[in-house]
């Protein structure tokens, strides 16, 4: 009423959904294709928990996102998620106002869900098919994106499915600027802290902080170091006060 003595004629109104109610308010048949375009999945079809589009999954929502990753440390940022899957974690980045969010992984099945599910939540998310057992595959994703703030790199370290992990870690520490999401898997036997620090090690992190163990499996935030940290201070003093050895002309 006080908007209309005041003449207003028009007001902005907000309706605030939570995220699990989200799939009371879609199209029952959108449901039906997701679920249908998920089952055509051949490695790992119940593998994530989608909480927006009522898809079961091994890996559920909780405690992953409500007590071991914080991702408001993506609001605007570049993410880039490798061995995506459906985009669980794509999706957490993008509900925490990440400004751009690039899924790869190799199944087609998978790539199509996620392509679904951005569209029908108009999310900033880019999905794409991607061969990490390619000799291309370092070209094939800088061809999609070539600068990114963060990466999420979750359960991909010890899969069987990728032939040789290292290089491909090596690329993702080297592109990524900010920091990694990094998770490994479940056998207690070798998946322990002494075994990652151990695979840390040699990148020379700013900070690695143990996050807790996520459905099994210990969940790590790897931060980088800004470029100017890897210069001791003396030196850096020395490099940018030291006058020019070039002659300077005087014409």
């Amino acid at each position: 009423m006080s908007a209309i003595n005041a003449g207003i004629k028009e007001i902005d109104a907000y309706i605030l959904i939570k995220r699990n109610s989200l799939k009371n308010y879609m199209y029952a048949d959108t449901i039906k294709i997701l679920k249908e375009t998920k089952a055509k999945s051949t490695w790992f079809p119940n593998y994530q928990e989608i909480i927006e589009f009522d898809i079961r999954g091994d890996r559920t929502y909780r405690p992953r996102y409500t007590e071991i990753y914080d991702f408001s440390v993506m609001k605007d940022q570049i993410v880039v998620d490798f061995g995506s899957n459906l985009g669980q974690a794509s999706l957490e980045a993008y509900f925490q106002g990440a400004k751009k969010i690039y899924n790869f992984d190799n199944q087609r099945a998978a790539i199509e869900s996620a392509n679904i599910m951005s569209q029908v939540l108009g999310a900033n998310i880019v999905n794409n098919i991607v061969d990490f057992n390619k000799s291309t595959f370092e070209q094939d994703i800088l061809n999609v994106v070539k600068v990114w703030d963060w990466a999420i790199f979750q359960a991909i370290y010890r899969t069987e499915e990728i032939k040789n992990i290292e290089p491909i870690f090596d690329f993702v520490v080297d592109n990524t600027k900010r920091g990694i999401i990094f998770e490994g898997h479940t056998d207690p036997k070798i998946d322990t802290d002494e075994f990652y620090r151990n695979i840390f090690e040699k990148y020379n992190f700013k900070e690695i902080e143990y996050l807790g163990h996520s459905n099994g499996r210990p969940a790590y935030l790897l931060l980088k170091k800004d470029e100017w940290e890897d210069w001791g201070t003396e030196e850096f003093i020395m490099q940018i006060s030291e006058p020019s050895t070039e002659e300077v002309s005087n014409e």
